[in-house]
C-alpha cells in the first residue's frame, strides 16, 4: 500500500520536472523488488550463520567433554587427531564471529529505513 501511495507522489513530481514518469516508475518497481530481495537474502543469512555459531559452539563443546572423560593415555594417543579437530572448529567458530558485524550492519541499515 505505502509503494503504491510513493508511486503516486514520486509520478507527480516527476510530471511536474518534465521527468519520464513511466520509466521512474519502473525504476522504483525494480528498486522496491530489489529491497525485498535483499531482505530475504540477509534473513537467511542471519539464520544460517546464528544456527551455524550455535551447532559448532556445541561441536566444541562435545570435544572438551570428550577429552574430559578419556583417560590419559587415549589423550596422549588422540592428541594430534583431537588437535585437528580443534582447530577445525575454531576456524569454523572465528568464519561465523567474522560475519556478525556484516550481519549486524545489515540489519542496521534495514531498521533505518
Amino acid at each position: 500500500m505505502a509503494v503504491w501511495a510513493g508511486l503516486g507522489h514520486a509520478a507527480t513530481v516527476a510530471q511536474l520536472v518534465g521527468a519520464d514518469v513511466g520509466g521512474l516508475i519502473t525504476k522504483i518497481i525494480q528498486a522496491e523488488a530489489t529491497a525485498r530481495q535483499n531482505k530475504k537474502e540477509y534473513d537467511q543469512l542471519a539464520r544460517r550463520v546464528l544456527t551455524g555459531l550455535d551447532d559448532t559452539l556445541r561441536e566444541a563443546h562435545e570435544l572438551v567433554m570428550a577429552c574430559q572423560d578419556k583417560s590419559a593415555v587415549y589423550r596422549l594417543v588422540m592428541a594430534g587427531r583431537q588437535a585437528e579437530k580443534f582447530r577445525d572448529v575454531q576456524s569454523r567458530i572465528d568464519s561465523y564471529l567474522l560475519l556478525f558485524p556484516v550481519t549486524s550492519h545489515m540489519d542496521i541499515t534495514r531498521r533505518l529505513e
